[in-house]
């Protein structure tokens, strides 16, 4: 299971470099995919129409308070129950799914290799390298060579921390859920808009932003091209229980699971400004334009362009006022990624949507949808 975790991974990392081989690992075509994102807030299901970026079916099932923080799953039976009864209550048409991990679960390294005989001296002559570098003897890493020229390849490694692969195992095994396929959140996304950014000139800078519960994402990208990924933590709990205590029922956690189900009838449906979250969410936004501003300088020599367009997504991006206040950081006003899928999923709620774009990547796992 590790094996062809890590190899997924690879794959969908490097198909660019291996041809676009359309997903075929270890002599079989991943079969068609349900997509199961778990969340700090939620766990959403998804189902494509056949070869298709639009959504057939999908739910959206709520967790409570600290079930999941920041990537670490807190408390196993319990998701495991929640997917378990998902499942049932989602009636999916295929059995496989494909779900997600962390970007901390795994780690990256580039390697320059000698001139070796065979397979065998190279993967040892990795295998060493890493255990030198990580000061570990207990890892699990594949790799793929970026350049076949034997004076000078580069091996591109993925490295899997063990830790993080078991609590999703551990969850796998107790749902008794098949699992086709397991992504890395950033590698999902960039997959998905890759896609969907298809028709923009070849030199538009583009920034995606995911503004989530617990984490801010930026993905960068030049035309289709992905150029690089960030994210931070972020922590906005204590304003919006205030925010619930100040406006809705005390009691509200009678009623809904988590705090941030409850500011979206508050706010988001009242259409009510909050200046003080507002204010906390822009001020996250732009430490995170200024990171993807100054990587993109240091390590890609790119001097993102003033006219950048923006797209947002993430139940955060919906907040009355927070779209207004992240446009005095662009000249041309940000838009919500939803107008890239909302064509064809127009009877699905927009609110919704912002928070399916994970979940929409991980059921395209299977799909004849690559235009290459």
């Amino acid at each position: 299971m590790l094996g062809f975790f890590i190899w997924c991974i690879a794959m969908r990392y490097f198909r660019k470099l291996l041809q676009r081989l359309q997903r075929v690992f270890f002599g079989y075509t991943t079969p068609r995919c349900i997509g199961i994102d778990i969340s700090t807030t939620a766990v959403k299901i998804v189902q494509l129409k056949a070869d298709s970026l639009v959504i057939d079916k999908y739910k959206i099932f709520n967790l409570a308070k600290n079930q999941v923080s920041e990537g670490v799953i807190n408390d196993i039976e319990r998701i495991a129950e929640v997917i378990q009864n998902g499942w049932l209550e989602f009636k999916p048409d295929y059995e496989d799914v494909a779900i997600t991990i962390p970007q901390n679960a795994v780690i990256m390294r580039e390697l320059k290799l000698p001139e070796v005989s065979n397979s065998y001296k190279m993967d040892e002559f990795v295998r060493e390298q890493l255990t030198k570098d990580l000061d570990n003897e207990d890892i699990d890493f594949d790799y793929v060579l970026k350049d076949t020229n034997p004076d000078n390849q580069i091996a591109s490694v993925v490295v899997a921390k063990k830790e993080k692969i078991e609590e999703y195992q551990a969850i796998i095994q107790m749902s008794g859920i098949k699992v086709a396929a397991i992504d890395v959140e950033n590698y999902a996304l960039q997959f998905l808009f890759e896609h969907l950014l298809v028709d923009k000139p070849s030199n538009q800078h583009i920034i995606i932003l995911e503004l989530g519960a617990t984490r801010i994402k930026g993905l960068v990208f030049v035309g289709k091209l992905f150029i690089l990924f960030n994210e931070i933590n972020v922590n906005y709990t204590t304003l919006m229980e205030e925010i619930a205590t100040e406006l809705g029922d005390p009691n509200y956690l009678r009623n809904y699971k988590s705090v941030y189900e409850y500011i979206n009838e508050l706010l988001i449906s009242r259409n009510h400004i909050d200046r003080n979250l507002v204010t906390a969410i822009a001020s996250d936004v732009a430490k995170m334009l200024q990171q993807l501003k100054s990587n993109a300088l240091v390590e890609k020599k790119l001097n993102l362009s003033k006219d950048i367009e923006c797209y947002l997504f993430g139940g955060n991006a919906l907040i009355p006022g927070v779209l207004e206040e992240i446009s005095q950081h662009f000249t041309k006003r940000p838009m919500y990624a939803t107008d890239f899928i909302y064509k064809n999923n127009d009877r699905f709620p927009k609110i919704d949507l912002m928070r399916l774009f994970t979940a929409i990547s991980l059921a395209s796992w299977g799909q004849k949808i690559d235009k290459n």
